[in-house]
Formats: structure tokens, C-alpha cells, sequence
């Protein structure tokens, strides 16, 4: 069983090997690791160690979406939707 006070460095090693990671710009990464270091996020992180982890699945993919993340997201050659 994992423990619950090491999700966020879990969940942050795991976010660091994803693809998603390596297409943002350095200042993305800044700010994204500023918003899972901050009080907010830590008042958030309540449950178990599932628990946890989904609010930090929710936490990042509305940080993605603010990028405008798509199934495309940043390819050289992606071809433009209409939506």
C-alpha cells in the first residue's frame, strides 16, 4: 500500500516522464510545479492515496486544458480542427 504524504512527489516524478511535460515551455514547467507546490493544492490533497491522486488529475488536465491541450497538442505538423 502507498503512502498517502508521498502522492504528490509520486504523482510529480510520474508528470516529469509524460510527454505533455517535455512539449511546455520551460516557464509552463515553472508554473506548473508552482501550482502543485502551492498551499491551495496541499489544502486540496484530503483522502487516501487514490483520492489524492485523482484531485491531482483534475489539478493538471485544467492546466493543460488552460494551454489549450489537444490530442494534437504541439506537433510539428498538426493538423488544425475546426473545433
Amino acid at each position: 500500500m502507498k503512502e498517502k504524504e508521498n502522492v504528490l512527489k509520486d504523482y510529480k516524478t510520474m508528470i516529469i516522464n509524460s510527454w505533455t511535460y517535455k512539449k511546455m515551455t520551460a516557464e509552463e514547467q515553472i508554473q506548473l510545479f508552482k501550482m502543485f507546490d502551492s498551499v491551495q493544492t496541499r489544502e486540496a490533497l484530503k483522502g487516501s492515496y487514490n483520492q489524492r491522486w485523482e484531485i491531482l488529475q483534475a489539478l493538471y488536465n485544467s492546466f493543460l486544458l488552460a494551454l489549450n491541450y489537444t490530442w494534437n497538442w504541439r506537433e510539428e505538423n498538426a493538423e488544425k480542427l475546426p473545433f
